[in-house]
């Protein structure tokens, strides 16, 4: 893709026309008492300085998705007093060169993705998950499904299903002998099939 990055200051305008951009790493982070927030880094192969803004209109800015509209269900089961959620998505890209000044070609690496939650300890399900059973730690860990969606007051909403977890990563406690701040569980998981669907009062699917 292309991206058209400008800026009017005091005595002109300049903009950076970046080519060849490929995404390394998306995340959607969801925290309490904040906007989510939405992060892309990539690496571009050239870039053509322009001395006028490109772009001859502008979407209209969406309402931002507001934490507190937002819902995590895993293995079937919404997780609630949510502190913060994590979808990272990293497809590890690289540009093939050659022998050429800019890449040729651009490749896809190890696509790691990760989903990572911290929430209050209300019950057992997310620890036997991580171990396996309710037993403790088993021989074999099962990889649930999940969902994470989030809504603005409105209409306009954006969900991921995410399948084919690969298991739980980390499990841990926080605060649990701190009489100050609630006990939470922190738990990572090793995600698989990620499918995004965005909604509008425009569109039902974007």
């Amino acid at each position: 893709m292309r991206v058209y990055a400008g800026i009017n200051y005091l005595t002109n305008t300049t903009e950076r026309q970046l080519e060849g951009v490929v995404g390394t790493n998306y995340s959607i982070t969801v925290s309490q008492g904040d906007p989510v927030e939405a992060s892309l880094t990539a690496l571009y192969g050239n870039e053509t300085p322009n001395a006028s803004i490109t772009p001859s209109s502008f979407e209209t800015e969406p309402e931002p998705l507001i934490f507190h509209q937002g819902q995590m269900n895993i293995g079937g089961t919404n997780q609630t007093l949510m502190e913060e959620a994590e979808l990272e998505i990293s497809p590890n890209a690289r540009f093939q060169r050659g022998w050429n000044q800019h890449p040729q070609e651009a490749v896809l690496g190890g696509v790691e993705t990760s989903l990572t939650m911290s929430k209050v300890i209300t019950g057992t399900d997310l620890r036997a998950e991580a171990y396996g059973g309710s037993g403790g730690p088993q021989t074999q860990v099962n990889g649930p499904t999940a969902n994470l969606s989030l809504q603005t007051p409105g209409t306009s909403g954006l969900t991921f299903n995410v399948t084919d977890f690969a298991k739980p990563s980390e499990y841990g406690w926080t605060n649990f002998i701190d009489a100050e701040n609630d006990a939470m569980e922190d738990v990572t998981f090793t995600a698989g099939h990620i499918e995004a669907t965005a909604s509008s009062s425009e569109s039902s699917a974007l």
